[in-house]
């Protein structure tokens, strides 16, 4: 689908099969998407916390989630949960990777800042610029992000915890900083959303193809492709 004109027929030939308010809500969702700020999570197997992150992400319009699985789960964590809504994965761009190296070398190599949250860091929150290129970490339910990830990150910082509790729950961190780097990147860039009218024809094409589901395989039956 990277064929600019290709994702203009395909647009053209699709539109009349969603429905009108499913086509306003993609024309409202799609601008405010990013691909500048994104979300890592290393080693949580617990699938209602990854469902609340993407639901978390799906809210704040960020659009890729890393996955990094370099350990399987231990015998007592709980990998399968209720669901919270496995339905917004479908609006996300989700990479996985089994190798620390491998991701965070794709990321350096394309411009990105990798953060993780580290509870005896004196840097707070609210001292990081979100409006840089940054993908920000966060770690297993149990341990953390590894000694490996906080050696490749470019900056820790803390939230704020006042309480008796020595930490928040892995989604409840996310919550928390995507709602600062959200209200930082709005107050700092006056938007959210920073992609190219290209990119947001083709995420566009792809939240329609979900929507009436269909595939990049089976797309050439609804138009004749050049």
């Amino acid at each position: 689908m990277a064929n600019k004109t290709f994702v203009k027929r395909a647009l053209q030939s699709l539109s009349p099969m969603v429905s009108e308010a499913r086509r306003s809500k993609i024309a409202s969702v799609v601008p405010s998407r990013t691909r500048s700020f994104g979300i890592l999570l290393e080693n949580v197997h617990d699938k209602g916390n990854e469902n609340a992150v993407a639901r978390t992400m799906d809210a704040f319009g960020v659009l890729c989630m890393h996955r990094l699985t370099t350990v399987p789960p231990v015998a007592n964590e709980k990998v399968e949960r209720i669901r919270t809504d496995a339905g917004a994965k479908q609006w996300l761009e989700i990479l996985d990777w089994s190798n620390l190296e491998d991701c965070v070398h794709m990321l350096k190599d394309n411009g990105y800042m990798i953060a993780s949250t580290s509870p005896n860091c004196s840097l707070d929150i609210v001292d990081i610029d979100f409006s840089k290129k940054m993908v920000v970490a966060f770690g297993n339910e149990q341990k953390g992000i590894s000694e490996g990830l906080a050696k490749f990150s470019d900056l820790q910082f803390s939230l704020p915890m006042k309480g008796f509790v020595e930490s928040f729950n892995v989604s409840v961190c996310v919550a928390i900083t995507l709602y600062h780097a959200y209200c930082h990147r709005i107050g700092k860039m006056g938007l959210n959303g920073c992609l190219t009218e290209e990119e947001q024809d083709t995420l566009t094409l792809s939240y329609y193809m979900k929507s009436l589901g269909i595939t990049e395989q089976n797309i050439h039956h609804y138009f004749n492709k050049p």
